[in-house]
């Protein structure tokens, strides 16, 4: 059997497990459906459509206490290996400023807010085993059968 092998797959001679550290989930808004719903399956009440933000290192533990084997689906979209930083670039209505060229023009402005880093020190084996973590984790979550998605 071929075994992909990067640098921090084994500690002391042993597989590295991911770090399991779970933490409370807050409720920060509940939206409401209008009209009929079906019922969710046992277990699950509260828990339909619901979106969680957060670093996966902490969301993934958050969750093996009451779903480990029960999900069903699950969908990834992770980084891509870029070695590039992500932001967000919202145009703001032209003000006059200073910095305008001619009297009476009015200089554009952004507000640059970081959405996410894609960086991993230039190493190739620290993304590979960020990687690796997130699909142990996700791994011990899924059902017998599941599917998993991975946007690549």
């Amino acid at each position: 059997m071929i075994e992909l092998l990067w640098d921090g797959k084994y500690r002391d001679g042993r597989r590295a497990t991911p770090l399991r550290v779970p933490l409370p989930l807050e409720n920060l808004e509940l939206v409401e459906a209008t009209g009929q719903r079906e019922p969710p399956p046992p277990g699950l009440e509260g828990w339909r459509n619901r979106l969680i933000w957060g670093d996966k290192r902490h969301v993934l533990p958050s969750l093996l206490p009451e779903f480990s084997g029960r999900i069903q689906l699950a969908y990834i979209d992770p980084p891509f290996y870029t070695g590039a930083g992500f932001s967000l670039v919202t145009p703001i209505p032209t003000l006059p400023t200073a910095r305008a060229s001619a009297p009476g023009e009015r200089a554009a402005s952004v507000l640059r807010q970081n959405a996410y880093r894609d960086i991993w020190g230039g190493q190739l084996d620290t993304y590979v085993h960020w990687f690796y973590e997130t699909t142990v984790l996700l791994r011990e979550l899924l059902a017998e059968p599941a599917t998993l998605y991975v946007h690549l």
